[in-house]
């Protein structure tokens, strides 16, 4: 139908404009120079929309996506463009790097700080059937990481996005890492300090 055309288009549109946007933010990255608009946001909110609008995605792709929100989940001062980002970076990895078929889950939840690290947000995006190898793993987020099979450009372009969502983490104070790998499953993950 006309609406579900208009929907993906859109859906295209937006994520031509996110890989603009993203060798922009790499050039930028890289230079050392990251504008960030940090207020409080509500994280559970931010990943609502990602998912609402990536669902397009996972459904022509034969995936299922699945959306696990903690209840009473907290706000994290952050940049929400930026963040929105990295959270589009995760679902479209985990979608185009997944064998038809495969549930996408996608959480959010809080973790207890401890005497060294505050409280913080974890959201974690995992696919129970990837086409990620073992072997690809060391070089997912670097940026100039090759995968073992070069003429996967999907996943080259995974690399790429994830080198650019690290720094994004990591320039909010929170952590970034891809794990744990159990058989065909892979989980991308990051955590941002609790406001």
């Amino acid at each position: 139908n006309q609406g579900a055309l208009l929907a993906y288009a859109t859906l295209l549109s937006e994520q031509l404009s996110t890989k603009v946007r993203g060798m922009l933010d790499f050039t930028h990255i890289e230079s050392g120079v990251l504008a960030l608009d940090r207020r409080k946001h509500d994280v559970g909110k931010l990943v609502s929309q990602v998912c609402d609008t990536q669902g397009i995605l996972a459904q022509n792709s034969n995936v299922t996506l699945v959306k696990e929100l903690q209840v009473k989940l907290r706000s994290a001062n952050c940049d929400d463009e930026k963040i929105g980002q990295v959270l589009n970076y995760f679902l479209t990895a985990a979608i185009q790097n997944s064998s038809p078929g495969a549930e996408i889950k996608v959480s959010a939840s809080n973790k207890p700080g401890d005497n060294q690290v505050k409280d913080q947000v974890q959201v974690s995006v995992r696919s129970d059937n990837s086409k990620v190898q073992e072997e690809d793993l060391n070089i997912l987020f670097h940026k100039n990481g090759k995968p073992v099979n070069p003429k996967n450009v999907k996943l080259q372009e995974t690399v790429l996005n994830l080198a650019i969502a690290k720094r994004i983490i990591e320039a909010h104070g929170g952590l970034f890492w891809i794990g744990p790998k159990e058989g065909k499953a892979i989980q991308y993950n990051f955590s941002l300090p609790a406001a």
